[in-house]
């Protein structure tokens, strides 16, 4: 089933999305530290996908331009066998990020990123951890909340700036895995498979 709404959302409700080759900007946001793929696995086998939002500079880099680079790498993720058989984590760093980043996330900018990497991928997803969300990121996630599936909506973490820092990731993800911009021990180049989304 999600196979076919993956064609869906592929072919007919967002082509502009989804590209042919990967996008060239991934390149240049990966060598400034934006994350990429951990080395590491989690204590379940998954894979973990960490991002660094304050790195992207959403006047150089359009939403449409981020969702390719996320579709593009979902994509590569499906021929990798400890996604599929264990599903991925999902770490976000939001220190820094301000007003300039949060006006680009309209309601349809955020249902459209459900259907497609939600409903449409055949990937499970263990877990969604949004850390040091401005405080009042959490209005943002009232306003998508109805439209959330009972599963996902208990697999969301939300660690806001007044929380304590990376308490509760650390919970989750050891830091021996972690890049230093998720209070992780390892530098970028340490932490992640470097060419993972260009093989």
């Amino acid at each position: 089933m999600q196979l076919k709404r993956n064609a869906e959302v592929r072919f007919n409700d967002y082509p502009e999305v989804f590209p042919e080759y990967p996008p060239e900007i991934l390149y240049s946001l990966q060598k400034k530290g934006v994350g990429g793929i951990l080395k590491a696995r989690d204590e379940f086998g998954r894979r973990v996908i960490c991002v660094n939002s304050a790195e992207v500079n959403p006047d150089e880099v359009s939403i449409e331009q981020v969702t390719a680079i996320s579709t593009h790498s979902a994509d590569r993720l499906l021929m990798d066998e400890d996604a599929m058989t264990n599903g991925v984590v999902y770490v976000q760093n939001n220190d820094g990020i301000g007003w300039k980043h949060i006006k680009h996330y309209t309601l349809p900018v955020m249902l459209r990123a459900l259907n497609i990497f939600w409903y449409s991928y055949p990937i499970k997803v263990g877990g969604v951890y949004q850390m040091n969300c401005p405080s009042y990121s959490r209005y943002i996630i009232a306003i998508i909340k109805p439209f959330l599936s009972k599963k996902l909506k208990e697999r969301i973490i939300i660690s806001t700036v007044n929380d304590k820092k990376f308490t509760n990731l650390h919970e989750k993800l050891s830091p021996k895995i972690l890049p230093k911009f998720l209070g992780g021990d390892l530098e970028n180049e340490d932490a992640f498979e470097m060419d993972f989304f260009h093989s």
